[in-house]
């Protein structure tokens, strides 16, 4: 295992989720996507960015055995007693210490959302680019908020979600604006007859202009398939192209 530096307030963040996020993820229904997008592309050497628990990097290696996968995380929070079933490396993503190529470079669960500077997100785009294998790809699921949902985050109360994702736990979801594409974003988990279970963040959000994906040639889409993007709905994917 490479070790880097981490971050307190970010390993302190997944501590609090640690318990519940197989639950809160289990819904998202995307392993399909990223595995027909791996299908399509049919990379030799994958690398997950962000790959908490390793939901991502052990669905595309159960997909094809004979794929290397590098699962990369600023924390070990997610990641549960023992060593993972893939080749874990612990660090920044603004400074990895790697220099092998990878075919197809994936940011699921959008671990760039806690890089709020431009500078810090144009570091770590510039540094997964470095990896790419020639005509390899970085694909991020970003974090994305449609006018409509910036507008009541805006607002004194904030944008509030809802909803269950076990038999006994609701997680409810409090996003209030915190600038340009930024938020600060209060997760509780729900109990009958118990004290809520805190865990808050400020994120960023992605953007169709944002400089760290204009000036790297980002092809902007609304889902892994690469559909059309639509301003109004809720998914931003942005595939990043290597070094020319």
């Amino acid at each position: 295992m490479l070790l880097t530096r981490g971050d307190p307030a970010i390993d302190g963040f997944y501590r609090v989720v640690a318990p519940y996020y197989s639950d809160e993820v289990r819904e998202r229904g995307d392993l399909p996507e990223w595995i027909a997008l791996a299908r399509r592309i049919e990379p030799r050497r994958i690398l997950d960015l962000g790959c908490g628990g390793g939901r991502i990097a052990m669905a595309l290696h159960a997909d094809d055995p004979h794929r290397e996968v590098v699962g990369l995380d600023i924390s070990t929070a997610l990641l549960g007693d023992g060593d993972p079933p893939f080749t874990f490396v612990q660090a920044d993503m603004r400074d990895i210490p790697l220099d092998e190529k990878f075919d197809l470079i994936v940011a699921a669960n959008d671990p760039f959302a806690h890089l709020l500077d431009d500078d810090d997100r144009w570091m770590a785009v510039a540094e997964a680019r470095r990896l790419l294998a020639r005509d390899g790809l970085l694909v991020i699921d970003g974090v994305y908020v449609p006018p409509q949902d910036d507008a009541t985050a805006s607002m004194p109360a904030g944008l509030v979600r809802e909803r269950a994702i076990a038999p006994n736990t609701r997680l409810r979801e409090v996003w209030r604006g915190a600038g340009e594409h930024r938020y600060d974003a209060r997760y509780e988990y729900l109990h009958d007859g118990e004290a809520p279970v805190v865990a808050e963040a400020r994120l960023r959000a992605w953007h169709c202009g944002e400089d760290a994906l204009r000036e790297c040639g980002a092809r902007i889409a609304g889902a892994l398939d690469e559909r059309d993007f639509d301003p109004w709905g809720s998914r931003l994917v942005a595939v990043v192209p290597g070094w020319s």
